[in-house]
């Protein structure tokens, strides 16, 4: 495994649901860990104690977590998904581009017609939800954008 292969496995380890990956080829051996915050959850029978009012020289409160929301780029039609132009062109987008409303990522295939698919908004392809050649539905997410 090359370092640039690794770099593109960890990008993509380190965007998924997953906490551990095991990796060995031969004498190669690669694992990564995602550390888990649990939340502390008391005992029903611990006493809450109450807040102490704010004060002046309390330190500022924690800022809430905010959730990703997940954008999609869907398929506009039915047919036949391709990365590329061309078996021997390079891919119209990859994961980690950052790509622009309009930009061109796909073509689609739909009744012997070649269709390019324009992106209907902008951000970071994050996931490719589907695989060159693969036949896709209308409105099936195809990507998945950050």
């Amino acid at each position: 495994m090359n370092i640039d292969e690794i770099k593109s496995l960890m990008k993509e380890f380190k965007s998924s649901d997953l906490t551990a990956l095991k990796i060995k080829q031969g004498a190669f051996e690669l694992e990564l860990k995602k550390e888990t915050v649990t939340p502390f959850m008391p005992h029903q029978n611990q006493l809450a104690i109450p807040a102490a009012p704010p004060s002046l020289f309390a330190p500022p409160l924690a800022q809430p977590i905010i959730e990703k929301t997940v954008k999609y780029i869907k398929s506009p039609m039915v047919g036949t998904f391709y990365r590329a132009s061309s078996p021997d062109s390079k891919p119209f987008v990859s994961v980690g581009d950052d790509i622009t409303k309009g930009n061109i990522i796909c073509i689609i295939e739909a009744m012997k017609l070649m269709n390019e698919v324009e992106a209907d908004k902008a951000g970071i392809i994050t996931k490719i939800l589907v695989e060159d050649g693969q036949m896709v539905e209308f409105d099936q997410p195809i990507f998945e954008i950050d």
